[in-house]
């Protein structure tokens, strides 16, 4: 269960202020956190550039393109078919 998109983006910024990130922790703990900020703003088509952006310290862009990689990765496996799909779809669209 998911907490809704704005105690995620507290969170988030939280987490940037105390420093970025993309640059501070391992890579696959940097692929959980994006992909469960990608779960979390699913219904409401993947989270704002600046949401993301204070999450990660990185372009929309390049978050959607290292979240469709994470969606064929491991860190991905307990998604549903669905759930993976949607997620692509918010990837792709914002990718065009």
């Amino acid at each position: 269960v998911f907490t809704s998109p704005s105690i995620v983006t507290r969170m988030m910024e939280a987490r940037y202020h105390e420093g970025n990130m993309m640059r501070r922790t391992s890579s696959q703990s940097v692929d959980h956190e994006i992909l469960a900020f990608g779960r979390a703003w699913q219904g409401y088509g993947g989270g704002s550039d600046e949401d993301i952006y204070v999450a990660f310290g990185v372009d929309g862009r390049t978050y959607f393109q290292r979240l469709s990689r994470i969606l064929d990765s491991p860190v991905a496996e307990d998604l549903s078919p669905d759930e993976r799909a949607a997620i692509l779809d918010i990837c792709r669209t914002r990718l065009t």
